[in-house]
């Protein structure tokens, strides 16, 4: 019994981890300045388990995302929020941002994605 609570527990914390490294850093307030909207509370008014639903969507696109090869990951940032995932960045081309969107629209947990991402210009 005790090896399956400390299991538990294991998994808790590696979920909490996964969760934490896939929020967007909060900006401070000298980085985003006075105003309505730049209070730094992204998390506000969000469950535990809704913040950590998304950290998993965002970890599974990224996942995802990598393992398409006609994707540069390494360009693309990947944000979640209500299971609405937000791509931004820049791909080498229009093919390879559908493609990033049609990738991430794929993963389960995925509302909606919104496609911010830019066309590298030569």
């Amino acid at each position: 019994m005790e090896r399956l609570g400390m299991k538990a527990v294991t998994t808790g914390c590696v979920l909490g981890l996964l969760a934490a490294c896939a929020m967007p850093r909060t900006p401070s307030p000298e980085e985003s300045g006075p105003g309505p909207g730049n209070d730094g509370a992204r998390t506000a008014g969000r469950s535990a388990g809704d913040v950590i639903d998304d950290g998993l969507i965002t970890s599974n696109v990224k996942k995802a995302l990598v393992e398409e090869p006609t994707i540069s990951a390494l360009h693309i940032v990947v944000e979640t929020r209500s299971g609405v995932v937000q791509l931004s960045g820049v791909a080498g081309s229009e093919e390879e941002k559908k493609k990033a969107a049609e990738v991430a629209s794929g993963v389960p947990g995925v509302k909606q994605v919104r496609n911010d991402i830019r066309i590298r210009s030569n």
